[in-house]
């Protein structure tokens, strides 16, 4: 599988949850949440402008990386553990 190639990133929230949106250089939407231990990655089928249809798509990639109380992640932390599916190297 070739990984998705990110060209926005926006932190939409810190902590419970820790969420992440931005679009991946095909005009796809991605969303990004970790809360109660568990990091999911959603992308929309189709290009587009709205996060809500890649929130309301199917997972992508998930991991439980925590304990049922964390929700905090740090960007730097959450770019390493999906780098198995997204290449992060236009985003400084």
């Amino acid at each position: 599988m070739d990984k998705l190639r990110a060209k926005t990133l926006k932190q939409t929230c810190n902590a419970c949850p820790a969420q992440w949106e931005g679009k991946i250089d095909d005009g796809r939407m991605f969303y990004i949440r970790y809360r109660w231990g568990h990091l999911s990655l959603n992308v929309s089928e189709k290009a587009t402008d709205n996060v809500m249809d890649a929130v309301n798509n199917s997972m992508f990639f998930a991991e439980e990386i925590g304990d049922g109380f964390d929700g905090y992640l740090d960007e730097p932390e959450m770019k390493k553990l999906t780098s198995k599916v997204i290449d992060w190297q236009d985003i400084k």
